[in-house]
């Protein structure tokens, strides 16, 4: 048999509860009995928590008599079974017996009158199941674990606080609070995370059932410490300059409604999700794999690319009225006129490198999101790029010495489905270069270009013996053409996600092949073969 009695979750002393049985027989607790209870109970010189809390369910709930309640109410003060009640609930059931706090005894007592369903534990329950739902809020993403265990260590060393509508208004950005009679509102300080803080809401009349959280930085700290805390020790980029408009991005949070995520969280994602993650469909790298020098370097050459422009770069906010703005400010004036930004959602911001000063990068995030799937980044080019022909020929003949290979796109195609089926901002070069490496390295699918090229059904009758069989490929390529399809010429759900080409060769009398490109290439498609079959 254990020691203890639990009632209702709460951990009470046996012992204690049967020598009360004991000693009343169902009768009222009078003066002597109460007293009787006492000198058991303190004879020890020490009266534990655990005994405290047991006399105080004693005397709220067993038949007492005035006298014997007056006498007892003097030995045990409210604010230390108040203290020692809640001390119990986080060491014996939450298992958190190190946690600090701080709670309006009065302003919890109205509550529980008025929700008669509810008791302190519901509520400090409630409040751990919101952070454990929510993975410590968006911490989550910083320190990357979804272990409880782990989550319970760095809660364990915090201080948790109740906040009170009426009192508390400037300790939450104005936007976090909702319905201050239905929710009720928490912060958790975790010198782990300094200076951000845990927001937790959870509905008063249900918190087991409802509740979430949100990261937020302590309202006191600069704007200049707030934007170097996230950069320099969340994403570790201390290189990255702080730009201009930050003010705008404290102002515009303010009209942040709806749990809404704010600025600095939106920041953080969008940098590191929509920046460096290689999960989402258009990367960073990706981008940059219009380099010259990709063919050579390869994926490592585009890294390196990305950690340049980084390194290089200062973030600027895009406040809601930039267009205002842009007029006067060479900063906001280098934002595309075709970038589409829509402030109702999005928290946008904007990158410029002095390494790569023709391109810029806006990264966003969307203001009710929570990661990978909530965060973006489009890249420009700050000039109109050269000439369609220009880059074809650039790609063709520099790159893959491609001289007599004719490519005919018609510009005004070409630039109808950029616009109609624009997934992200995309070079020109890379489409095309795609394209030839798609033709030169299927040596995969048994209708590829290579695969018939070299299976005895073509005449190679006039190339060099000595060739190798790549040189051959690309001596028969270079004698070939290559169209791009029109919108109309191709089925609606493949031209929806691919660039289609056809190519004819002589070497291949009476073969036509058809080449996809990607309209937006995954990462493993970059160096080539997307997609092409012999028709």
């Amino acid at each position: 048999m254990t020691y203890y009695k639990t009632i209702n979750g709460i951990k009470y002393d046996r012992e204690l509860l049967e020598l009360t049985d004991q000693l009343t027989q169902h009768r009222p607790i009078d003066l002597v009995t109460i007293k009787q209870i006492w000198a058991e109970v303190s004879d020890g010189g020490q009266i534990t928590p655990t005994e405290k809390i047991t006399l105080h369910y004693i005397q709220h709930l067993y038949p007492i008599s005035q006298e014997a309640q007056n006498w007892i109410a003097q030995q045990l003060t409210p604010a230390t079974f108040w203290e020692d009640q809640i001390n119990s609930i986080l060491r014996e059931k939450l298992d958190l017996p190190d946690l600090q706090w701080e709670m309006d005894q009065e302003q919890l007592t109205q509550l529980l009158k008025e929700n008669q369903q509810l008791n302190i534990e519901m509520i400090l329950s409630g409040v751990l199941q919101a952070i454990y739902n929510n993975s410590l809020g968006y911490f989550a993403l910083w320190h990357v674990s979804r272990n409880q265990r782990l989550q319970k260590i760095w809660i364990n060393k915090g201080t948790l606080s109740l906040l009170n509508p009426e009192k508390d208004q400037d300790r939450l950005t104005p936007g976090f609070w909702k319905n201050e009679k239905e929710w009720l509102h928490f912060i958790l300080d975790i010198p782990t995370f300094s200076p951000f803080q845990l927001v937790i809401y959870i509905r008063a009349n249900s918190p087991s059932a409802y509740g979430f959280c949100k990261s937020l930085i302590k309202r006191e700290l600069a704007l200049a410490t707030s934007l170097d805390e996230i950069v320099s020790e969340r994403l570790k980029t201390k290189q990255l300059v702080i730009g201009k408009h930050w003010e705008w991005a404290e102002e515009e949070e303010q009209f942040l409604t709806d749990f809404g995520l704010g600025w600095r969280d939106g920041l953080y994602l969008a940098l590191s999700d929509g920046v460096c993650n290689q999960e989402s469909d258009i990367t960073f790298q990706t981008a940059f794999l219009w380099e010259d020098w990709f063919e050579m370097e390869g994926f490592d050459g585009t890294e390196a690319a990305r950690r340049r422009f980084l390194k290089s770069a200062s973030i600027h906010y895009i406040p809601r009225h930039f267009q205002t703005l842009a007029e006067e400010d060479e900063i906001l004036a280098q934002i595309p006129k075709d970038a589409k930004l829509d402030f109702d959602n999005f928290w946008y911001y904007l990158l410029l490198s002095e390494v790569y000063p023709d391109r810029r990068l806006i990264t966003y995030c969307r203001k009710s999101g929570d990661g990978i799937e909530a965060a973006w980044h489009d890249l420009y080019f700050t000039a109109d790029e050269a000439p369609l022909g220009d880059q074809i020929d650039k790609v063709a003949k520099e790159e893959f010495e491609l001289l007599e290979l004719a490519i005919q796109v018609d510009p005004m195609e070409f630039e109808r489905q950029k616009a109609s089926y624009r997934k992200g901002w995309r070079p020109t070069k890379t489409i095309f270069r795609q394209l030839l490496n798609c033709v030169l390295k299927d040596e995969v699918s048994a209708d590829s270009f290579l695969q018939l090229l070299f299976s005895g059904q073509a005449d190679l009758s006039a190339a060099p013996e000595a060739f190798t069989p790549s040189a051959k490929a690309k001596f028969y390529l270079n004698k070939s053409s290559i169209q791009l399809k029109a919108i109309e010429a191709s089925t609606a759900e493949q031209v929806k996600n691919y660039w289609i080409f056809s190519l004819q060769t002589p070497a291949l009398a009476g073969r036509i092949f058809e080449v996809y490109v990607p309209r937006v290439p995954d990462f493993e498609e970059v160096s080539g073969v997307p997609y092409n079959q012999a028709l």
